[in-house]
């Protein structure tokens, strides 16, 4: 089935298929790599994209960060694929050579790879032609191969200003840019737009891919809302109804509302899941597929006392807003903050409740314990290190607190 995987539609599941295949250290028969020929051409053709894309990129300002650290992410879990799949075809101490090379910007460096290259691969040419382009994508023949082979890409562009260049990013086919690097280009357009720049935004305000919806909706209300409210009569009135409250909830200063289960932006979302610690071995499109499994959950304001014996309060619970403290029997509390992780569950605790004291309305992420565990591997002892790491910062917090009142 996993196998199998690597031919869906979906570029993202592809890309997981392949991920998992790599990391568990799933057996592979040499009558299976057949099936990784699909995806390795795209992760080839994306990597070649990239590298034009990113050279234009770093010439830009201080205003492109985000879109210039999505782009890296994208790159990077692309990479990993890569070397990994080229590893199939034997050669794995030779692999890890070339590609520590990738990247580097000296000619000996790329000189050495396509020796190495040549001499791994002599008998397979179309590998070896693709492999060597990423670490000579300025070479006139093999570029003109490449073209050959994939008639419809236009790898190089130059573009006139930095405006052209986020269009150009917003063009691109799914497949090759994910709904956050797109969403990153939407943002970066605030500071760069032209007047006629909100009009263009209503295809993505009309997409029906939510985060793209969202980023353009909450921009153009920003930056120009006298267009919001004529974009806004396109949806579905229902529809419209959710983005007005999600985007005036996040962004009307004069009614500030107060945090809920509903009104957290996608892309705040993502940004937040990104940042955690022991997500971090987490792709951008792996978060984008498993986001859905960390469930918004709101607690105002005072004492709160949480029953073990309801299913939905029990997993790991994420703080996105506010601080908090948490006991297991009422008496001893401990203070968490944002990104700190609580875990609620029966079997560790001797109560059927857990208490919480809050200062002011905190907004958590929850993730049930068997869903965390098919996300990530590992991820006992990476949660049990983070959840250590915290908790001698408590107690070393407290030693030092308790050597200033000796003092």
């Amino acid at each position: 089935l996993i196998f199998k995987s690597l031919n869906e539609t979906n570029i993202d599941i592809r890309k997981i298929a392949a991920k998992k295949i790599i990391v568990h250290d799933i057996f592979i028969e040499r009558s299976n790599i057949k099936y990784f020929s699909k995806i390795y051409d795209e992760l080839i053709i994306s990597l070649v994209e990239y590298t034009y894309l990113m050279e234009q990129i770093n010439e830009q300002n201080e205003n492109f960060n985000s879109l210039k650290k999505a782009l890296e992410n994208e790159n990077k879990e692309m990479l990993f694929l890569t070397i990994n799949i080229s590893k199939l075809h034997g050669h794995h101490g030779i692999i890890n050579t070339i590609f520590n090379n990738y990247g580097q910007q000296s000619p000996e460096y790329h000189a050495q790879a396509n020796m190495l290259i040549d001499l791994a691969f002599h008998d397979n040419i179309d590998v070896l032609n693709k492999l060597k382009i990423l670490f000579s994508p300025r070479d006139k023949q093999l570029v003109e191969g490449f073209q050959e082979e994939f008639p419809v890409l236009e790898l190089r562009s130059n573009y006139l200003n930095e405006e052209e260049l986020i269009w150009d990013i917003l063009k691109k086919e799914y497949v090759r840019i994910n709904s956050y690097t797109r969403a990153c280009a939407i943002n970066t357009l605030q500071y760069i737009f032209t007047d006629d720049i909100p009009f263009e935004l209503a295809a993505e305000f009309l997409n029906e891919n939510i985060l793209l919806k969202e980023t353009a909706a909450a921009n153009i209300y920003k930056n120009l809302p006298e267009f919001y409210t004529i974009f806004l009569k396109r949806l579905d009135p229902l529809e419209a109804t959710k983005i007005d409250y999600i985007v005036r909830s996040n962004y009307d200063i004069v009614n500030e509302n107060p945090i809920n289960e509903d009104n957290l932006l996608f892309f705040d979302k993502i940004n937040f899941l990104q940042s955690i610690p022991y997500l971090k071995n987490l792709s951008t499109s792996e978060i984008l597929n498993f986001e859905q499994y960390f469930k918004p959950k709101v607690l105002r304001e005072g004492q709160h006392q949480i029953s073990l014996e309801n299913e939905l309060n029990s997993g790991f619970w994420i703080i996105e807003n506010g601080s908090v403290t948490f006991s297991k029997n009422g008496k001893d509390y401990y203070d968490f903050k944002r990104r700190d992780v609580i875990k609620i569950s029966e079997y560790d605790n001797n109560s059927k409740y857990v208490y919480f004291n809050i200062s002011e309305d905190a907004r958590f992420l929850v993730v049930d314990e068997a869903i965390l565990l098919n996300i990530i591997k590992n991820y006992k002892n990476l949660l049990f290190e983070y959840l250590l790491d915290t908790k001698n910062m408590k107690a070393k917090k407290e030693i030092s607190q308790e050597n200033i009142k000796a003092a």
